[in-house]
């Protein structure tokens, strides 16, 4: 769906890989929030 693998979406859960800011961002697309509502800091 965000064109990231499930392995390496499991990686970076687990803290074995370190995201871009591009995958992040479409991570956050994909669950339809933001960058900022991932690391909490929207209130």
């Amino acid at each position: 769906m965000i064109g990231v693998s499930r392995l390496y979406l499991g990686n970076i859960e687990s803290g074995a890989a370190n995201p871009t800011v591009d995958v992040l961002e479409r991570i956050a697309d994909g669950l339809g929030t933001s960058v900022s509502a991932l690391f909490g800091d929207e209130g």
